[in-house]
């Protein structure tokens, strides 16, 4: 959680200087050096308001049949193993905050009960949710651009959108990465308890 606090505050940060040195330098016609800061504030408010959509939307608007793990939009592409650990997946993995026992009561920060193939397949199913719910952010953080204000959509919105993107890109990654382990998993232990 700490490494998302501190990658929100540095492009708070970034966004924020990179305006004023705009203003400072007529390169942006703005009345004061108070409005940047309040926009960059406020749209990063905004990108966590629409991730918090997003969750609710996921979790208590889309029937959980749609989560089915097995389902060919949730399965691992030839080229996805080799992409993701060419991306560093396994050094960044492990640092993406967990907020899932927060907000559904499921942690996935690590496997509880590796035994058991119904909480195996509830793992699964909630790996799915987070994708989903990632992915609509990611896709909602492109509305940022135009929160603000015209003159400042390069050079304030642009860059928080990407923030937002690039903070739910790696849990994007780090589900499909680690679900066809997961899946493994499943299919042992369903195989185990057939015998």
């Amino acid at each position: 959680m700490v490494l998302y606090l501190i990658i929100i505050l540095l492009f708070y940060l970034i966004t924020s200087i990179g305006n004023l040195l705009l203003i400072y330098f007529n390169i942006i016609d703005y009345a004061n050096y108070f409005t940047p800061l309040w926009w960059t504030f406020l749209l990063i408010i905004f990108c966590i308001i629409v991730d918090a959509i997003c969750v609710s939307f996921c979790r208590y608007i889309v029937p959980k049949k749609c989560y089915n793990p097995n389902s060919r939009v949730f399965r691992e592409k030839k080229w996805e193993k080799k992409l993701y650990e060419s991306l560093g997946v396994k050094h960044f993995k492990d640092k993406i905050p967990e907020l899932g026992k927060l907000f559904v009561g499921f942690n996935k920060s690590e496997i509880e009960n590796p035994n058991d193939p119904k909480y195996i397949y509830e793992f699964l199913v909630e790996t799915c949710y987070a994708e989903v719910m990632h992915v609509l952010s990611l896709l909602a953080s492109v509305s940022i651009v135009f929160m603000c204000p015209k003159v400042l959509w390069l050079s304030m919105g642009l860059p928080i959108a990407i923030g937002n993107l690039f903070l739910n890109l790696l849990p994007i990654i780090t589900q499909r990465y680690n679900r066809p382990k997961l899946n493994r998993l499943y299919l042992r232990l369903l195989n185990r308890s057939k015998k």
